[in-house]
């Protein structure tokens, strides 16, 4: 087994984190460090990504998910340097430099999740430059899954309209051992996941969405850590810095 050590700052004194996989209180805030690296090597920002549950459904699905909002800290100044590998979004961040002056930023991001009937699923951050992790493996586990042993599943989350196919996700859970989070061991799992496209004719200007993603999951804070590389040399980051208590 490899070892793993992470480090993380917790700010929870007023209330406890659940051990029985419901994630998403309203009391709680998880915060993320975020980072975009281009398809050269170049760190393209760094900053930080709340993820702040509602305490409310999320209208889409609201027998299903909660709603959980991202707060994004835009890195402004390295944003100015994203270029869109996607030539009509990047077209379309350039015009609307153009015409408005200023860049095309979100600061929030309203989308859903849950923590019941057998599993652990969250939409990823998926605007700004995260806009391609719409593509990718999702950050998701069955409980069942997290055993003694690897497991395998997939997941289909993606039918791509007008394209003749969709994406499908291959997903392996391994359990991690000597894992230390503020000074405590607690068990955790690698999450490995490799996406890509299904088509019937394969479109190249889709591939670049294909991506594999690594991640570590624990019980009591969730997703510590979603890593994805895509296709084209792109790497999106999330590293878990702090989880804050309301």
């Amino acid at each position: 087994m490899r070892n793993l050590i992470l480090i993380l700052v917790l700010f929870c004194f007023s209330c406890s984190v659940s051990q029985d996989y419901t994630y998403f209180n309203k009391n709680i805030e998880y915060h993320y460090l975020a980072v975009y690296i281009d398809k050269d090597g170049d760190t393209i920002t760094h900053e930080k990504m709340i993820l702040k549950p509602l305490g409310r459904p999320w209208l889409p699905q609201p027998w299903l998910q909660t709603a959980i909002k991202f707060i994004y800290n835009t890195d402004t100044t390295g944003f100015k340097n994203y270029v869109d590998p996607d030539i009509f979004f990047h077209k379309k961040n350039q015009k609307h430099i153009e015409e408005k002056g200023k860049l095309r930023v979100s600061e929030k991001e309203i989308t859903g999740a849950f923590s019941k009937r057998g599993a652990f699923y969250m939409h990823p951050p998926r605007v700004n430059q995260y806009r391609m992790l719409f593509y990718s493996a999702h950050p998701m586990v069955p409980f069942a899954a997290l055993n003694d042993s690897a497991n395998h599943f997939v997941q289909d989350h993606l039918n791509v309209i007008g394209m003749g196919g969709r994406y499908i996700q291959y997903y392996t859970v391994t359990p991690l051992q000597d894992t230390v989070i503020n000074n405590t061991s607690i068990g955790a799992w690698s999450v490995y996941a490799i996406s890509g496209g299904d088509f019937n004719e394969y479109h190249e200007s889709l591939k670049i969405y294909d991506s594999t993603l690594d991640a570590v999951f624990t019980k009591e804070y969730g997703f510590v850590k979603l890593h994805y590389t895509f296709e084209n040399g792109i790497k999106i980051q999330f590293d878990l810095d702090k989880v804050v208590c309301l």
